[in-house]
């Protein structure tokens, strides 16, 4: 198995999780924080789908695909505001989750074992330090993720998703 085909596999298995995770959640709790420190649903998944299309940037060149709005809700610095009119509806942002991801999961399958140790397209202030560390950190940022999601479950008591 090639380190491409690898990478897909783990980036699909976390995804996987994540979607779980976001599964049978109530409509009106879809901003819930147990505490003001917690991201919400909306946020986490608005978040994620930024997140796949800035490490997607990062390996294969090409448009952002998603709204430039996006940046201000679920970028850097922002915060999981609760009011539920803040953000897109759900099936919008599902829908940009799944996009970006599938998006990511293509520029990873089509990197070579040398693309791998080259610089990535844009500077990351050091977060990545080539185009396989920043696939790493794209697996570890979703699983980061949901596994807050799966606090937010708990406390909600809805099913886990694993175990």
């Amino acid at each position: 198995m090639s380190t491409a085909s690898r990478s897909v596999a783990h980036l699909n298995w976390v995804h996987g999780v994540t979607v779980k995770m976001t599964e049978n959640w109530p409509a009106d709790k879809e901003t819930y924080q147990s505490s003001a420190t917690e991201n919400h649903l909306l946020w986490t998944i608005g978040h994620l789908a930024i997140s796949n299309d800035w490490f997607r940037g990062l390996l294969k060149a090409g448009p952002s695909d998603v709204p430039e709005a996006y940046q201000k809700l679920f970028g850097a610095g922002s915060k999981p505001l609760p009011d539920r009119a803040a953000f897109p509806p759900i099936a919008e942002l599902r829908a940009a989750f799944e996009r970006t991801f599938a998006a990511l999961a293509a520029a990873v399958g089509s990197l070579t074992e040398e693309d791998g140790l080259k610089p990535t397209l844009s500077e990351t202030g050091g977060f990545c330090s080539d185009r396989a560390d920043a696939v790493d950190k794209a697996i570890w940022h979703e699983g980061w993720h949901a596994g807050q999601l799966a606090s937010l479950r708990k406390s909600l008591g809805l099913p886990s998703v694993i175990g």
